[in-house]
């Protein structure tokens, strides 16, 4: 298949520093016009006494798309959330709008490959015992200091949103309600469980890192094989059927699979907790990193991929509005016509891969949008871990003084519970963790 001359580049930009150079720390020095990312280094090293920073290509790519990804994850926290206490998500639009903002998983999808794509370059360059130590730093830090400092305000917000018949509002009864909860959770009543079994949004965290221990064997039996050299053919057949094929009948599997292992109904089913579903994606991740072929094909897919995901995507949006389904996987089970969720399935796939597919795209942008990725970019697991909480706070706090005075329709609350959302997270992260010495508490401490 012809590839595109912006595609040619974009390769050879990424074959520049692939898995098969000879040095892990090497210097990416190459003129492309309209990257304001790539030129970074070569005038960081024109100013005598700046610090040069080494940026792959790839690495600036897949910084920029995690800067993209969080609004979509930020904005789905604002509409999901808010259902809890408005009915948002009831309306037509609405169910539509969470579908194409995350519920359809499509964002976290690519998060957890741009995460097995990262593990690849950061094995390699670390070895095992600095793999280790970074994602302990960079992963169980956070996660302690979200479960047990962030994470039990947002349960006793949610508990008073919901106004818990036996919850009295006090930090006793708080508290009573919190493990009377987990009993009956973890007894088989998964309808009583909170979000991810008390992880709430921390899943991702704990995932993550889950993924990068269980997966170090491979790596370091990968770490010493070199990828095999495919055709475009070859590689173009490979991606395919993986795309098309393996991967769907293997996602509705998992995530029937997954049903059976959870207790209860198993309504919570690959709501972000299937873990050996998002395996998968870790891996392949990891695999493209791994071998540029296959890298190179994916991309060549991307105008198919797009194709599919609009005809696709119009195909659940109209399923959804007809049964009015908020979260696909809550009713996949007792579909009488599977082929609707085997649509769903392929939306997210060819979604997440067709988004993967222009990535190397945000190499090309404007420098203002540049700089806005990048300045977004370094702060996006810090606001992943603080806007989940905040969001909540904003729930309160607008439900009891705009919406009490002013009659907005749905989109424009959505609108300002949004920029209050993500502005405050920001704000909370500048004024207290943009230190130092707390940075690590939020994700941020570099090794």
């Amino acid at each position: 298949m012809a590839v595109a001359p912006d595609e040619a580049t974009t390769q050879s930009l990424l074959a520049a520093q692939g898995p098969n150079s000879n040095s892990s720390d090497q210097v990416v020095n190459i003129k492309m016009n309209g990257s304001h990312g790539v030129r970074e280094t070569s005038q960081a090293a024109a100013q005598p006494g700046k610090k040069v920073i080494n940026r792959r290509p790839e690495r600036i790519m897949t910084e920029r798309l995690r800067a993209v990804l969080i609004h979509f994850v930020v904005g789905f926290h604002v509409l999901f959330i808010g259902a809890l206490y408005r009915p948002v998500s009831g309306t037509n639009a609405g169910t539509v709008f969470s579908i194409i903002l995350g519920s359809s998983n499509w964002p976290m999808q690519l998060y957890v490959l741009m995460a097995g794509y990262a593990a690849f370059f950061n094995f390699r360059s670390r070895g095992l015992v600095g793999y280790v130590k970074e994602r302990m730093a960079r992963l169980v830090v956070p996660l302690v200091f979200g479960c047990v400092i962030l994470n039990p305000p947002i349960v006793y917000i949610y508990l008073l949103i919901n106004d818990e018949d036996d919850f009295t509002h006090s930090f006793s009864g708080f508290w009573s309600k919190v493990v009377e909860i987990y009993r009956e959770c973890f007894a088989g009543d998964s309808s009583a469980c909170l979000p991810y079994y008390g992880l709430l949004h921390m899943w991702f965290v704990f995932e993550v890192f889950v993924f990068g221990t269980l997966c170090i064997p491979l790596f370091v039996i990968w770490r010493s094989r070199k990828p095999p050299s495919l055709s475009p053919r070859k590689a173009n057949i490979m991606v395919a059927l993986d795309m098309f094929l393996i991967l769907p009948i293997s996602f509705l599997g998992l995530d029937i699979l997954w049903s059976t292992i959870l207790p209860g109904d198993g309504v919570t089913i690959s709501l972000g907790n299937n873990l050996i579903l998002y395996v998968f994606v870790y891996l392949r991740g990891y695999v493209l990193a791994w071998s540029k072929d296959l890298a190179d094909a994916v991309l060549r897919f991307r105008w198919f991929c797009l194709l599919i995901s609009m005809v696709s995507g119009y195909a659940v949006a109209r399923i959804a509005v007809a049964y009015q389904i908020i979260n696909f996987f809550s009713v996949a089970l007792s579909y009488s016509v599977w082929w609707q969720f085997v649509i769903f399935e392929i939306f997210r796939l060819s979604t997440m891969y067709w988004v993967w597919g222009f990535t190397p795209s945000l190499l090309h942008v404007p420098s203002f949008i540049a700089r806005y990725l990048d300045y977004i970019a370094f702060r996006v697991i810090a606001i992943y871990i603080l806007n989940f909480g905040l969001r909540f706070a904003v729930l309160v706090l607008i439900t009891n003084t705009i919406y009490q005075v002013l009659a907005f329709d749905v989109f424009a609350f959505f609108i300002i519970d949004y920029a209050l959302t993500f502005g405050l997270s920001l704000a909370l992260f500048e004024i207290v963790f943009n230190h130092k010495y707390v940075q690590g508490l939020v994700g941020m401490w570099r090794l």
